[in-house]
């Protein structure tokens, strides 16, 4: 089994209080009707504060990366150009972090896998990566872009299946979301949403066959898809960045339906829901995260790392996942002789749910 040597998390450079959104609502829209509704949004939302790797969401700035006024929003372009210019400086600390705290060397890593949905180049950032890391010129890359909020768990289960096929190997994963850069200006419920939650975010994980002492331990992964939910959940291109389409009625469909999906998913890792000691649960919102709770008849406490995850960062889509995990991984001390068992899952268009079984021994 593969198991996670370490786990780095990096948030957004510059933190953003989110009454923020307000002014930049009123900059943006002349529909005062558009500021109210996203006042309400923060009044009633779970998210305290957002990260950007864009200086351009802190009040007193004066160098904009992008957004030079928010009245007047950049291309799709414009905005691949700086996610281009920004990506390796952030990944690459990140992955050194990785790297070190595994206790390895950048030239024991075989296999790296980028992944994102925020921003896509080629030669991408993967190349870069392995040309600034200096790692071996024999190094097997992939990458995993445009996959949604579940992309994590993609990467997860390529390197667990490359760990599975040589134990010799060791897989540096890496993933890089600048939510910041898709501000869209229609109006809307699911971009207002969207404008609302999400936010920035790096993580890098290095993976392994052996490690001493307590670590995670990939046991298998999971795919499902929700009946009739095609249309449910979208991420398109637009010429103003990338749109967001979600439907009001999700958290119902999720709500109807994760019982029975996931004892489902549980019945294929060979367990039901009492062995399971923790959840660590894409944050995808507010509602997501009552309506798994309300369909496993489960407290909220249960997912408590994931509210905090979201509370404090916003969703940083793919990245996410990482930063609770990373949060369990860094709680309590676990004694030795212990074993806990941690359900993992993400949401993605389709709507289609990734999950994966660790155990923490």
């Amino acid at each position: 089994m593969a198991k996670i040597l370490s786990i780095v998390t990096l948030p957004g450079t510059y933190p953003v209080p989110i009454e923020r959104m307000t002014t930049i609502y009123e900059e943006m829209h002349a529909d005062k009707e558009m500021v109210k509704k996203m006042n309400a949004l923060i009044r009633a939302g779970p998210v305290w504060q957002k990260h950007c790797f864009l200086p351009d969401f802190s009040l007193h700035v004066k160098d904009r990366l992008v957004y030079h006024s928010f009245k007047t929003l950049p291309s799709t372009a414009e905005r691949m150009k700086v996610y281009k210019q920004l990506a390796l400086g952030i990944a690459g600390k990140a992955s050194r972090q990785a790297i070190e705290k595994a206790k390895s060397k950048s030239a024991q890593i075989t296999h790296l896998i980028s992944f994102s949905c925020t921003g896509l180049y080629a030669p991408g950032l993967e190349f870069e990566l392995s040309e600034t890391l200096e790692l071996s010129p024999y190094l097997k890359k992939f990458t995993v872009n445009f996959m949604g909020c579940h992309a994590a768990f993609h990467a997860l289960r390529l390197a667990h299946m490359i760990i599975e096929s040589s134990n010799r190997a060791k897989v540096l994963i890496v993933g890089l979301e600048i939510c910041s850069l898709h501000l869209n200006n229609n109006k809307s419920d699911d971009n207002l949403l969207a404008n609302y939650l999400f936010s920035d975010g790096c993580a890098a994980c290095v993976l392994g066959a052996s490690h001493p002492g307590p670590v995670m331990e990939t046991v298998d992964f999971q795919s499902a898809t929700f009946p009739q939910s095609k249309d449910m959940m979208a991420w398109e291109i637009g010429n103003l960045g990338f749109e967001m389409k979600l439907h009001r009625k999700l958290p119902a469909i999720l709500k109807e339906n994760l019982n029975e999906l996931l004892n489902s998913t549980l019945q294929q890792f060979d367990m039901d829901l009492s062995e399971i000691n923790e959840f660590a649960i894409h944050p995808g919102g507010k509602n997501v995260l009552e309506a798994f709770e309300k369909a496993l008849d489960i407290p909220s406490e249960k997912l408590q790392n994931s509210h905090e995850t979201l509370a404090r960062f916003g969703n940083m889509s793919s990245v996410t996942i990482l930063f609770v995990l990373e949060r369990i991984l860094n709680g309590p001390v676990k004694k030795e002789t212990e074993s806990q068992a941690i359900y993992a899952a993400a949401f993605g268009p389709g709507v289609s749910l990734e999950s994966a079984l660790i155990m923490y021994q």
